[in-house]
């Protein structure tokens, strides 16, 4: 679910969104909302989440199922961080979209390869697309792979219900975690899915990853 409003760069090859995101530690429930990116190629958008720890906001609190859907306090959250997206031209007597804020989310230092990181800002802003492209390429592979694991997870799940293999119970959980509603249900799902990170395509790009720029794992493993 991405949150409105999306961000679009003027050049409409960069975007940046929101989703409502819930984890659990030590055994608290905490409720955030999270940046994805968003960059096109070949006239096709591509959405990541880049990690699991960019919180535009977290709150705990004693309702289980507060969900930043409905949170009043969501509207005001969003205002804030989307703070200089747009900027006055004084020339066009209008305003426009502010292409340098986009860099704090995208394009930006921390996401050049290690070789790079000696370059200056003008020269970081005048790197091709295609330099951009190639590494967000990396991150949409990995959620490809993380999407084809599930999908074949369920396709196994269909066949063993087919067989019988499940009770009425046991398909009743499943059918849960395939279509969450609450927090509850949304921590349940990432529990259940940790396998999957252990398979070698995926941990293969994510070691890809890591290698380019050097920072923290990307499924919040």
């Amino acid at each position: 679910i991405i949150l409105d409003p999306i961000f679009i760069r003027s050049d409409y090859n960069r975007a940046v969104g929101l989703i409502p995101n819930w984890h659990t530690k030590e055994d608290k429930i905490y409720n955030s909302i999270i940046w994805v990116c968003g960059f096109r190629e070949n006239d096709k958008w591509y959405f990541f989440s880049p990690s699991e720890a960019q919180y535009c906001q977290t709150k705990e609190g004693a309702d289980p199922d507060f969900s930043p859907l409905t949170w009043k306090g969501t509207r005001n959250t969003i205002d804030r961080y989307s703070r200089g997206y747009l900027k006055y031209d004084k020339s066009q007597r209008a305003w426009v979209i502010n292409d340098r804020w986009f860099r704090g989310f995208m394009d930006n230092a921390s996401r050049l390869d290690k070789a790079d990181r000696g370059l200056s800002d003008d020269e970081i802003l005048a790197l091709p697309n295609a330099y951009w492209v190639d590494k967000y390429m990396d991150f949409q592979k990995l959620n490809n792979r993380y999407l084809e694991l599930i999908k074949d997870k369920w396709r196994e799940e269909d066949i063993k219900r087919c067989q019988g293999a499940y009770s009425d119970e046991e398909w009743a959980e499943i059918e849960r975690l395939r279509n969450p509603q609450s927090s509850k249900d949304y921590n349940d799902l990432k529990e259940s899915r940790k396998e999957l990170f252990q398979d070698p395509i995926m941990m293969a790009l994510e070691d890809k990853i890591l290698k380019r720029i050097g920072q923290g794992k990307y499924f919040g493993k």
